[in-house]
């Protein structure tokens, strides 16, 4: 049963009866304008009856709890508010947000969003919210800046009142200044002369006169619990009427007056009457049926309405049952009656009779705390072992725990099944300790033989040793004890290790990847992830495994889990904390596989957002980290060290793995600004927390960043030697380690022109394929497109490299080098036949362009594809159109030509302009401007540029001034291209590569004397005069013909000086 059934006592307002209603304050309460309304007196002032009644009064939805000490944690205080708001609005169906494990990091968001539910469902008429003894909450409780957060923002149709024997708490200070709280305090709701007499006269008229009345004003001083028990003394026949006797009800007055009272009531009583007082004194609440059961009574639910309609301290709730309880002071005075009067053996079983009626009603949490109250250690624990599932569904995480620790470590010790709960309560606001716990039961498992059940602690123990960012040094250990215990177990242990497999590889992954234990596990995770029908399971499970694939670099394995998860990820997102796990593997998809930066900066923002306004902040962290790596590596250097500086500011906070993350994150953001000395620094200081955690993996890929800044800082050496360390490693058996340093070496060996630098672009780009990796490595996207452009023009897994550049819209670094062999979409070809090619996936087709269009197009290619002018175009090509029509014809014709290229971007229209996208190549404009020089890292480049001019640019086509004009520029630049690529050899004493390539420049300018040098000197490095001889004769026939002089003096003196030289 569930025990929010019969806790009326706690949920409802009190049932009055023959009250005496006090009209000038319910009057005071019902113009209150404040949403916040604050009753504090002393006990038994009446402060629940008048707001009962109040609510009685108003006829309004009201959500009444009572508080009791255990809704000091924000669990157990929303979980009752829960239970109280669905009883107010009839609706079991009503869906409030759970407090479960993952808000306890972020309770006062998780408030807000459960009040804003909580009254955007009362929205259709006015509701209040009534907290009666407030008092109850501890002053460290953090409900009271909650309740305060809410009465702050409270809408105009809900109010809250409390009843406290105290004055507001200082979280309310600012309510209170803004005019947001009406308060009523001893002085207001004391009762006055004329309503005391009007009480006693309407509870025994016949016992009273005008002088017993004067005294009881005097000496009671307005105090309702006074004034009810004198009135039910009086009704009870003691103390008749004089003044002198009734005067000895008073002597005790200030000294102990309740007990007093209560004594001189109790006194009174029948000896049933008081049996049933007596014995239901320890429940919370009770039922006719309970008060039946624990007294033997028959007569039981008689003496209860009798009690009831005298008003003897007794409240009635309605619900299913009614159900009863007693004022506090009331309930303490008969428990010390009890305790006075039964022996010890009689009370205990009272105790424990009461504990097992409430268990009965399903009222555990009152069993719970009975049992607690009065030391009955090993009936509590039990009920917490049997409903701990119920209990953290509920939220009630940190009820759970305050039981835990009120039970004495004698009644843990020894009982595993207690230890293991404790350290999985405790995972995430102690992780450290939690992995103590979670130990203790294992070996208190083993010791009792309870095989299955430590192999089963081990997962939440690898779990709790991941989390807690220590210890790591303990996982590979704890990974053969492990083995150890599943070969003595007896039967079939395929379910048991695929329950396990998962986190297990999750864990350790932190520490190696290539334990030779492992391989069971990774069998195992396959089929954890087949047979898992549950959905939240299977989504833990594939929140582990995607970290255990990303940290071992097998990318095509990620693919897999989000294809598991599609199905059911609906179903999940609809609960909060479900959508931020599902959300957690697409942002490690997107961050870290697939390498996009915009969707893993959008999917972070979105799910911290959604964390913030939930209150679940446990994977704030990991969202950030993400989202500073895929800012960084998007070069948004300032938002990226915004949100460094965030984790900075909780850095004292953290364990030591978590502080390592962050000084690597500091680290690479100082490598990429170039601020070498600070990066060096950081990642260093996260090097030796990492070490000193046991955290090997983390240690090897702060290490390959840090190899890379050595290089930066020009320590060569020293990069060199810890790259060659995380070899020796074999990168603990990851690909995603191995290929990340193997990008550093590349690049290392390509920058000091190392011969090997092929060999480790081949080894990387090999292995990206094999592991489909088609993300950026840390190196950067620059220098990473610097090994797209060296491993294209070598031939190197060409086709996957086009695939990454594609992916991530790379674009070359030397564009005038390197433009010519990137997979652009649109590729258009002028220095031979004319011809615009549109990439289609892995195929390419030609698109025909009709004449104004393909007039356009040439247009923007001849003055360089750049910011032309929409006037300038109209002027030149509708010369014969006034101004208007040739716009007009402009317009057309660039839709035309859009449509046939198959995209709008491909033409871009800028401030009245025109240009070629990015996504276009034009072979003539990598020879728009000069040429760079020529090294030995870009020779090849540009040696396989000089191939794609296989002849003038448009030579087809003559007469247009602007065609003749970009010709002459294209051909003049080719030209300075051969002599850079030719001197650069003949440098290298290279001369006989150099030929062809003044041949060439000759081919375009046949009588420029500098080439046929070139020529010459080439000739006579080869020890060949008589082609020296034939180049002078070649050059003097050219320069007749077509200039009609003889040769030059220069000429003529160097063919000498080369025939002369030996």
């Amino acid at each position: 049963m569930d025990g929010s059934s019969v806790i009326s006592s706690k949920l409802t307002a009190p049932i009055l009866s023959n009250i005496l209603r006090r009209d000038h304050l319910i009057e005071s309460l019902d113009s209150a304008q404040a949403p916040l309304t604050w009753i504090s007196a002393p006990g038994g002032a009446g402060k629940t009856t008048l707001i009962a009644d109040f609510v009685q009064h108003k006829n309004t939805t009201n959500i009444w709890l009572k508080i009791d000490h255990s809704d000091c944690s924000p669990g157990a205080f929303f979980h009752h508010l829960s239970l109280a708001a669905k009883r107010a609005f009839s609706d079991d169906d009503l869906s409030l947000p759970k407090f479960t494990l993952e808000y306890s990091l972020g309770p006062d968001t998780f408030s807000d969003n459960f009040f804003n539910t909580l009254a955007t469902h009362a929205a259709d008429g006015e509701t209040l919210l009534v907290l009666d003894d407030y008092h109850e909450l501890s002053s460290e409780s953090p409900v009271h800046r909650l309740v305060s957060r809410f009465a702050e923002r409270l809408p105009e149709h809900f109010k809250i009142i409390v009843a406290s024997r105290e004055t507001p708490t200082p979280e309310f200070v600012t309510v209170k200044a803004r005019g947001n709280m009406y308060r009523l305090d001893w002085q207001d709701i004391k009762f006055s002369r004329s309503e005391t007499r009007q009480f006693l006269k309407k509870e025994s008229t016949d016992n009273v006169n005008n002088s017993l009345i004067d005294i009881i004003l005097d000496e009671t001083a307005g105090w309702a619990a006074g004034i009810r028990l004198i009135s039910s003394n009086l009704l009870l026949g003691a103390n008749k009427s004089t003044p002198e006797t009734s005067k000895n009800l008073f002597k005790h007055l200030n000294q102990d007056s309740f007990e007093f009272f209560a004594k001189e009531v109790f006194y009174n009583l029948s000896s049933d009457t008081k049996t049933l007082l007596l014995k239901t004194s320890f429940m919370p609440f009770f039922t006719d049926i309970m008060a039946k059961n624990i007294t033997g009574l028959n007569n039981s639910a008689k003496l209860i309405d009798t009690l009831r309609r005298s008003n003897l301290f007794i409240e009635s709730h309605p619900g299913a049952n009614e159900t009863y309880s007693f004022h506090p002071l009331f309930k303490k005075y008969l428990n010390n009656v009890f305790a006075a009067t039964y022996s010890p053996q009689e009370l205990a079983e009272t105790l424990s009779q009461s504990a097992q009626l409430l268990v009965d009603q399903g009222a555990y949490e009152a069993a719970i705390e009975l049992n607690i109250d009065t030391r009955r250690f090993s009936d509590a624990k039990q009920l917490i072992k049997v409903n701990a599932r119920h209990f953290i569904d509920q939220g009630l995480i940190q009820q759970l725990t305050r039981w835990l620790d009120s039970i004495p470590d004698e009644f843990i010790n020894g009982d595993p099944d207690t230890l293991l709960l404790m350290g999985k309560i405790q995972l995430i606001a102690s992780p450290v300790h939690a992995c103590t716990m979670i130990r203790r039961a294992i070996s208190a498992y083993t010791e009792a033989e309870q095989i299955e059940q430590a192999i089963l602690a081990y997962g939440d123990y690898f779990e709790a040793l991941a989390i807690s960012g220590t210890g790591y040094d303990l996982l590979e250990t704890s990974l053969e004890e492990l083995e150890e215990l599943l070969l003595r177990c007896s039967g079939d242990i395929t379910n048991l290790c695929e329950s396990l497999a998962c986190v297990v590889l999750f864990a350790t992954s932190f520490r190696t990847l290539n334990h030779p234990l492992q391989a069971r596990w990774k069998a195992s995770a396959k089929a954890a992830l087949e047979h898992c029908d549950d959905p939240v399971a299977l989504l833990r499970r594939c929140n582990n495994m995607m970290i255990y694939y990303r940290f071992a670099g097998e990318d095509r394995s990620t693919y897999h889990l989000l294809n598991i998860l599609q199905p059911i990820r609906q179903q999940l997102e609809s609960i909060p904390v479900l959508k931020l796990q599902t959300q957690l593997i697409d942002a490690f998809q997107y961050g870290y596989v697939l390498g996009s930066g915009k969707k893993a900066i959008e999917v972070c923002r979105n799910s911290l957002e959604e964390g913030s306004k939930s209150g679940i902040r446990l994977y704030e962290f990991w969202f950030r980290y993400i989202l500073i790596l895929s800012l960084l590596r998007d070069d948004e250097f300032a938002l990226a060290d915004d949100e460094i500086q965030l984790l900075l500011d909780q850095y004292t906070q953290m364990p030591d793995v978590r502080r390592a993350d962050i000084l690597f994150l500091s680290g690479v953001s100082a490598l990429y600004k170039a601020d070498l000395f600070k990066a060096k620094h950081d990642l260093g200081k996260a090097n030796e927390l990492y070490r000193t955690s046991g955290a090997t993996y983390p240690v090897h890929w702060s290490n390959i960043v840090l190899a890379f800044s050595c290089y930066e800082l020009g320590e060569l050496d020293k990069a060199r030697s810890i790259l060659k360390e995380l070899s020796d490693s074999k990168w603990l058996g990851s690909n995603y380690l191995k290929y990340q340093a193997l990008c550093v070496e590349a690049w290392l060996d390509y920058s000091n022109e190392n011969d090997s630098s092929s060999d480790k672009l081949t080894d990387a780009f090999e292995l990206a394929h094999r592991q489909n990796f088609i993300f950026i490595p840390t190196i950067g996207k620059k220098l990473f497109t610097c090994l797209c452009e060296k491993a294209l023009l070598n031939g190197i897994e060409a086709d996957y490299v086009r695939k990454i550049i594609k992916e991530h819209n790379l674009l070359p670094v030397s564009p005038s080098l390197y433009a010519h062999l990137w997979p652009y979409s649109i590729r258009i070809h002028t220095l031979d036949s004319f011809q615009v090619v549109a990439a289609a996936g892995d195929l390419e087709e030609s698109i025909t362009l009709q004449q104004k269009p393909l007039e356009l197009l040439k247009f923007i290619i001849s003055y360089g594809g750049k910011n032309i002018s929409l006037d300038f175009i109209a002027d030149n090509l509708w010369r014969d159109a006034d101004g208007d029509a040739a716009y007009k014809s402009l317009k057309t014709t660039l839709y035309r030509l859009r449509k046939s290229l198959g995209d709008d971007q491909y033409i871009i229209t800028r401030n009245n302009t025109l240009s070629l996208s990015e996504d276009c190549w034009v072979d003539a404009l990598a020879f728009w401007e000069s040429p760079a020089d020529i090294d030995s890292c870009n020779v090849q480049s540009a040696q396989v540029l000089a191939d794609t001019f296989k002849q003038p640019f448009l030579c087809e086509y003559h007469g247009e001034a602007w065609i003749d004009s970009a010709r002459e520029r294209i051909n003049r630049n080719f030209n300075r291209l051969l002599e850079k690529i030719s001197g650069y050899l003949l440098s290298r004493d290279n001369p006989e590569a150099a030929i062809p390539y003044f041949e060439k420049a000759l081919e375009l300018d046949p009588t420029e004397e500098d080439y046929y040098i070139g020529l010459m000197q080439c000739h006579h490095q080869m020890q060949r005069s008589d082609r020296v001889e034939s180049v002078f004769s070649r050059y003097c026939s050219n320069v007749e013909a077509l200039l009609n002089r003889a040769p030059s003096a220069r000429m003529v003196k160097v063919r000498d000086d080369y025939l002369q030289r030996p």
